[in-house]
C-alpha cells in the first residue's frame, strides 16, 4: 500500500501472506536458477529472518514502463478481436488492441487485483501476471494467453542471447504460470536498453518441467511448515542462519586428525590457500597488463573480441581533499569547553549518541 496515496501497489504484501505463498520469482530459486537468490534466501525471507529485499530503481522502471512495453506488443502481434490487459505499478489495468479494432466498451469479468493467479489445488503456489491476451467478448480467466514483460539495458539483455534463449530464472517463473493457468505458452516481450530494441520470445508449456516444479515447491512449503531450513550453501542467508544458531555460552572444542570437524576444516583451508595464490596470480597479470600499457602510451585499453567485449583504464590521480571529521568535531568541542566551561557539550554528544548490536563474526583464522 502506497503511504501518501493509500494505493494498492503490485507486489507489496505483507510477511505473512508472503510467508504463505510461493510466487513466480521464488519459483526460479527454488528450483536452483535463480542468479541472486537461493533456496536458503527464500526460505529466511519467509521466515522472515532477513529484511525485505529492497525495490530497485530497475524494478520500479520495469513495472513503470508496462504499459508501454504492452503498447508495442499489441502493435506487432494482436490481430482484430484481441485485447491485451496489463497492470501497472498501482494495480491499474491497461487495456490495448491492434489497430483495427477498439478495446473499450467491453466487460472483461472479474479481473483479480495486481493479476494475482492461484494454483487451484495448492493455493500457496501463486504468480502475478503483467498482462494477458483476451478475446472479445470473453471474459476472465477465460484468456487466451499471458504475457511477461521484461526491460534491461543493453549490457543485461545479452542474458538473453539470441534467436530463442531464454534465461533460466525467467524460464522458471513462466512455467510456473502455466503450472497455474491451463495455457500452451506465455509470452515475454522484452524491451532493450532506451526503446532501442524490442523483442518478443515464445516460451512453450513444458508439463515435466512443471512436474519438477510443482514437487520441489511442495516439498519447500512443507519445509516451511515444519521449520525445517534447506541444505546449507554458498549464499550469505546460509552464513547469517547458522549464524542466528550460534551458541551463546559455546565451548571450545579441540580438533585434531581424528575428530570429524577435521576434514571439513582440511578443505576450507586447502581451498583458502589455493584462493590466495589465484589472486596473486591475477595481481601478477593485471601488473604485467599496466605494464604494457605503459609502453604502449595507452590511459585506455577497448577490447573488442569474440571472447572479451570490455575496458581496461587508469582512473584517479586527481588531487582531491579528505576532511577528518572526527579528530575536526574533537577538536571543535574541546575549544568549546575551554571557551565556555559551563556548556553542557556531554548532553549534546549523548543526545547523538546510539548503540549498536556487534554482529556475529565468523573468523577462520590459520596458522
Amino acid at each position: 500500500m502506497h503511504e501518501e496515496t493509500g494505493i494498492p501497489v503490485a507486489g507489496d504484501y505483507s510477511l505473512e501472506v508472503r510467508s504463505r505463498e510461493i510466487g513466480g520469482s521464488d519459483a526460479a530459486a527454488i528450483m536452483g536458477v535463480h542468479p541472486t537468490r537461493s533456496r536458503m534466501d527464500v526460505w529466511m525471507e519467509k521466515k522472515g529472518m532477513l529484511e525485505k529485499r529492497p525495490v530497485s530503481n530497475q524494478m520500479r522502471f520495469g513495472k513503470f514502463v508496462q504499459p508501454f512495453i504492452g503498447e508495442l506488443y499489441a502493435e506487432t502481434n494482436l490481430v482484430s478481436g484481441q485485447t491485451l490487459i496489463v497492470s501497472d505499478q498501482y494495480d491499474r489495468l491497461h487495456l490495448f488492441s491492434c489497430p483495427e479494432n477498439y478495446a473499450g466498451g467491453h466487460d472483461y469479468g472479474d479481473i483479480p487485483e495486481g493479476l494475482k493467479i492461484t494454483h487451484p489445488e495448492y493455493p500457496f503456489i501463486v504468480g502475478h501476471l503483467d498482462g494477458f491476451v483476451i478475446a472479445e467478448g470473453s471474459k476472465w480467466p477465460d484468456i487466451l494467453w499471458p504475457i511477461e514483460g521484461k526491460s534491461y539495458n543493453a549490457h543485461a539483455a545479452k542474458q538473453w542471447g539470441e534467436d530463442d534463449d531464454i534465461p533460466d530464472y525467467i524460464y522458471a517463473q513462466c512455467q510456473q504460470y502455466l503450472a497455474i493457468l491451463p495455457k500452451d505458452f506465455i509470452d515475454i516481450p522484452v524491451l532493450i536498453g532506451n526503446a532501442s530494441d524490442f523483442t518478443v520470445r515464445r516460451i512453450p508449456r513444458h508439463d515435466e518441467f512443471i512436474k519438477i516444479l510443482i514437487e520441489k515447491e511442495v516439498e519447500f512449503k512443507a519445509m516451511l511448515d515444519e521449520d525445517r531450513a534447506p541444505e546449507i550453501d554458498a549464499s550469505d542467508a546460509s552464513m547469517q542462519y547458522i549464524k542466528s544458531l550460534r551458541p551463546k555460552d559455546g565451548i571450545e572444542i579441540i580438533v585434531d586428525e581424528k575428530h570429524e570437524i577435521y576434514p571439513m576444516v582440511a578443505e576450507f583451508k586447502a581451498r583458502k590457500e589455493a584462493l590466495k595464490e589465484i589472486e596473486a596470480e591475477m595481481d601478477l597479470w593485471k601488473n604485467r597488463v599496466g605494464e604494457a600499457m605503459v609502453k604502449a602510451g595507452a590511459a585506455k585499453l577497448r577490447i573488442l573480441s569474440q571472447a572479451i567485449n570490455g575496458s581496461i583504464s587508469f582512473s584517479g590521480g586527481k588531487d582531491t581533499t579528505k576532511t577528518a571529521w572526527k579528530e575536526a568535531l574533537v577538536a571543535l568541542v574541546t575549544a568549546i569547553k575551554y571557551a565556555h566551561p559551563d556548556f553542557d557539550t556531554d548532553s549534546i554528544i549523548k543526545k547523538f549518541t546510539e548503540e549498536t548490536k556487534t554482529p556475529v563474526q565468523f573468523r577462520p583464522i590459520f596458522k
